[in-house]
């Protein structure tokens, strides 16, 4: 299984699960946001010409995402009244699209879940 998720607002992660039971996880924090997406999407390719059934995720899995909802995710939890305004913020709104569970094909990554081409993070 392939999952690409959004984890802020400059951190991208790319998680690999074998069918042992052992996870790969890779991010943009340590390399070039180019060199990054260039692997990920070299991944992708080679993966989806193999015959092998790997599945391609995008998001949070179903239970994560409504933790991550309800729950403020990777902030402190969120107040109530601070929820309901949740969809008011544009910030959080693209949060949301991008970490929601789907399905993908190598071919078709999904917009907002690789680094912009020539951008930087900061370290």
């Amino acid at each position: 299984i392939v999952s690409l998720v959004y984890d802020g607002p400059t951190v991208f992660c790319c998680e690999l699960k074998f069918s042992g039971g052992k996870r790969i996880t890779l991010t943009n924090e340590n390399a070039n946001d180019d060199a990054y997406r260039a692997f990920v999407e070299l991944l992708h390719d080679r993966l989806g010409q193999t015959r092998r059934r790997t599945r391609f995720r995008a998001g949070l899995n179903c239970f994560r995402f409504l933790a991550w909802l309800f729950f403020g995710g990777p902030e402190p939890p969120l107040r109530i009244e601070a929820w309901l305004f949740l969809f008011l913020l544009a910030e959080d709104r693209a949060l949301l699209r991008r970490n929601f569970p789907r399905r993908y094909r190598p071919d078709g990554i999904p917009d907002g879940l690789l680094p912009e081409v020539g951008t930087i993070s900061p370290p």
